[in-house]
């Protein structure tokens, strides 16, 4: 069997990311133990460092072959030039439609343009011929399909409308949607969502309702928590740490700047002075353009742990079992946290932070509390809430494990799903 892989983190230099595949790629092989797993990615070596006996489909082939298929107006040319700016919307993905519901009818017309303009096709001919061989289509993870990151979004869903006219199945796990206002992002949604054979959803709060007001049939829609909750689920330590976890993601998506992070790190020190206790890093993004690295170490301070090194989920997971409370601004170090049976306070300022930790919150009913960093008391705020979590967390640490425990099995459950329909095919 023949499995297409698409995820989150082409780059490899997110551990949430990595985590959330190194789950789907250890149940695809528990099911189809002879498989062949391609995944999309633009880091080769870096993948089989974190996903051994995989098949990279390279970057030439998953990024330039597919960017040149779904390439905007590949197919009415400046036919948008004409028309009143509010039609060009609807012409992008009436485009869209045309390429994967009548491909066979299009494709020499793309090709002869592209052609025309002396661009090499050999790749996009590589993608397609990609898609054609594979016995289903799997997406992996994710909190991608969302306004903030409409290119990738795009992307994943063209190859799954694809897939889906060339009569695969297609599965979607682990996915929190939204904030989506995007006309390209509602309107491919609306293609694709009604056709996938399951679609996984992290959390039920806002992901939920939007998935079955763009047309996922409500039989084939499942909240089953993150993916990589069955890993960090796995590595609970005896007992409660007796640390303080931090993460602060700064970056455009959660518009959080270096203003905020000195009120930060000023709370942060408070607390951890007053119980007498270390402040322990969790990186998350490896990224050069929202690094956890250098953030973490302004607010963590010196220490003799090297950041950087904490490259794997493994590693930054045994970081979290070693406290007693999460302070995060990353939705994947709260995810490690809460699954250990540790509380977290997630900083949430961007709409896109605020919907992941809510939902969050949801899955983890008693265990993370949201603290709004667009308030003018937003560092009172927040000591108390790290005050109050430090004082719930032996109380509250069975509840979280159980509630994990939930969503591993919930998740388990979906993916069997993909199990029964490749057997029965």
């Amino acid at each position: 069997m023949r499995i297409l892989i698409d995820n989150s983190g082409y780059q490899m230099k997110n551990l949430g990311d990595i985590a959330m595949l190194q789950v789907a790629l250890s149940r695809l092989r528990e099911f189809f133990p002879p498989s062949e797993l391609h995944v999309l990615t633009t880091s080769p070596d870096r993948l089989l460092r974190y996903c051994p006996d995989v098949i990279p489909v390279p970057a030439d082939v998953a990024i330039e072959g597919r960017s040149l298929w779904i390439q905007a107006w590949n197919v009415f040319g400046g036919l948008h030039k004409l028309l009143p700016r509010a039609f060009i919307p609807r012409l992008q993905l009436l485009e869209n439609s045309l390429r994967t519901t009548h491909r066979r009818l299009v494709a020499p017309w793309i090709y002869r343009r592209l052609t025309a303009r002396g661009v090499n096709t050999d790749k996009m001919s590589q993608y397609l011929a990609l898609v054609d061989s594979a016995d289903c289509v799997v997406a992996t993870g994710g909190g991608y399909l969302t306004d903030v990151f409409e290119s990738h979004a795009a992307r994943v869903l063209s190859l799954l409308g694809l897939a889906q006219h060339a009569g695969l199945p297609t599965f979607l796990f682990g996915q929190g949607l939204g904030p989506l206002q995007s006309p390209l992002l509602l309107g491919l949604c609306r293609q694709v969502f009604p056709e996938l054979t399951v679609l996984g959803l992290r959390e039920g709060k806002a992901s939920l309702p939007l998935a079955l007001s763009l047309g996922a049939a409500s039989d084939r829609v499942a909240v089953t928590g993150d993916d990589a909750i069955e890993l960090a689920r796995s590595r609970v330590p005896q007992s409660l740490g007796n640390n303080i976890g931090v993460n602060l993601r700064v970056a455009s998506y959660s518009q959080v700047g270096e203003d905020l992070l000195g009120r930060v790190r000023d709370v942060l020190h408070r607390v951890r002075a007053k119980h007498e206790v270390q402040l322990v890093p969790i990186p998350i993004s490896h990224h050069v353009e929202d690094s956890d690295i250098a953030t973490l170490e302004f607010l963590v301070g010196p220490g003799d742990e090297n950041i950087a090194s904490l490259d794997t989920p493994e590693k930054v997971i045994l970081n979290v079992g070693k406290c007693r409370i999460v302070v995060t601004g990353s939705y994947h170090a709260g995810v490690f946290g809460l699954s250990q049976g540790i509380p977290v306070v997630g900083l949430a300022k961007s709409p896109y932070y605020q919907d992941k930790f809510a939902g969050l919150a949801n899955q983890f009913k008693g265990g993370c509390q949201v603290v709004a960093m667009h308030e003018q008391n937003f560092p009172e705020l927040l000591e108390s809430a790290m005050e109050e979590a430090w004082q719930a967390a032996p109380v509250t640490r069975d509840m979280l494990l159980a509630q994990a425990e939930a969503q591993v099995q919930a998740s388990r459950q979906a993916w069997e799903k993909l199990k029964q329909t490749m057997v029965g095919r």
